[in-house]
C-alpha cells in the first residue's frame, strides 16, 4: 500500500468518513471531520502505521488542513 492509501486508510478509520477517499483536498477542520480529539487519534494512528513518532507539536492546522497536506508531511517525515 502507497504512503498515500495508507494515510487515506487512516484517515478514514478515525474520521469514519469514507468521502475522503475521493476529496483529497477537503478541508478537514473546515467540515468539522477532525476536531481535536480525533487529530490526536490520527497521530497515534498514523504514528503506529508508519513507525515514527509525530509529537503533537508538530500538528498544525494548516499543515493537516486536508488529506492531501497529511500525506505531503509524511512523506517528507518519511523522506531518507
Amino acid at each position: 500500500m502507497s504512503i498515500s492509501d495508507e494515510v487515506i486508510a487512516a484517515l478514514v478509520a478515525v474520521t469514519h468518513e469514507p468521502a475522503i477517499e475521493a476529496s483529497p483536498d477537503v478541508d478537514l477542520f473546515g467540515q468539522q471531520i477532525l476536531d481535536s480529539l480525533r487529530t490526536i487519534e490520527l497521530v497515534v494512528e498514523l504514528s503506529e502505521r508508519f513507525g515514527t513518532d509525530i509529537a503533537l507539536s508538530e500538528i498544525d492546522r494548516s499543515i493537516w488542513a486536508t488529506p492531501h497536506k497529511i500525506i505531503e508531511f509524511i512523506e517528507h517525515r518519511l523522506a531518507p
